[in-house]
């Protein structure tokens, strides 16, 4: 798939994460044109990040050694000012990954920090209502917003919200996504395997750029998924499926179907979730 001549081909994604979506991560980073490198050796992730055109870290499953890695090859994404895609699995029901979590945002200033709703509300110290990796919330509420938009100033990031909506939040204001298959949250690793999307994507383009670039990273893996959705009878099938259109859709097919709303005010966000998703 490409989106544009000038893109970088075959960019190198340094992605730190978990053996249990490790394999379906490495063949997403491949399928839109990237080269996947999943390396967490102490001894040779520094020497690969300063090699990587982006990188990904994703704390699910987390283990001292992995954190560990993470931190060595966040110390040279920072000074090779790489761009950097943090993913917060798991952070809302665990106290160790939330202060990593913390501790990572401010030491290596990653571009990107997602999660669902449950995780960000949980990085900005909110109550939750999370189950396990899943997320227990889908409401939100306008100190909320306002509460993600101050954070994502102090720290020069962008956060992205995944859920049924999909919600970009910077200093500027919020994007809503509307697209996807329900069945992305019946295959185990999807939101992991848009992380490494996300870090293809980042790749590509200045910090100016990030929230366009996140578009097209969530609107390629939601699209493909409700065309996934609509030729398969299964999720076996649709798991292949999805692979099939990651690779193949073109950025028209994108932009005809893609569902955006945007705003740089808080109850505009909240009304427009209140009438579009299940709450």
């Amino acid at each position: 798939m490409v989106w544009d001549e000038k893109m970088i081909k075959k960019p190198l994604i340094h992605y730190i994460t978990h053996p249990i979506v490790m394999t379906d991560c490495a063949n997403a980073i491949l399928a839109i044109g990237g080269s996947p490198i999943m390396a967490e050796h102490h001894a040779e992730v520094q020497d690969i990040t300063a090699k990587a055109a982006a990188l990904v870290v994703n704390l699910g499953n987390i283990t001292d050694y992995r954190m560990q890695a993470i931190r060595l090859s966040g110390q040279v994404a920072l000074e090779k000012r790489l761009p950097i895609v943090l993913d917060l699995t798991g952070i809302a029901v665990s106290s160790l990954r939330r202060r990593f979590a913390h501790d990572f945002i401010t030491m290596f200033s990653p571009q990107l920090v997602k999660g669902n709703v449950s995780e960000i509300l949980a990085l900005l110290a909110f109550t939750t209502q999370a189950n396990g990796v899943d997320t227990g919330d889908n409401h939100l509420t306008i100190e909320q917003l306002m509460k993600m938009r101050s954070f994502c100033q102090s720290h020069s990031c962008t956060l992205l919200l995944t859920g049924e909506i999909d919600v970009i939040v910077d200093f500027r204001g919020f994007i809503c996504l509307k697209n996807g298959s329900e069945k992305l949250t019946q295959v185990t690793g999807t939101g992991c395997l848009l992380s490494g999307i996300l870090g293809y994507f980042l790749s590509q383009v200045t910090d100016l750029e990030t929230v366009d670039a996140v578009v097209k990273a969530v609107g390629l893996l939601t699209i493909a998924s409700e065309y996934a959705d609509k030729n398969s009878v299964g999720l076996g099938s649709f798991k292949a499926s999805l692979f099939d259109y990651l690779g193949n859709l073109n950025p028209n097919q994108i932009r005809e179907k893609l569902v955006c709303f945007e705003s740089q005010i808080p109850q505009d966000i909240v009304m427009y979730r209140k009438k579009n998703c299940h709450e």
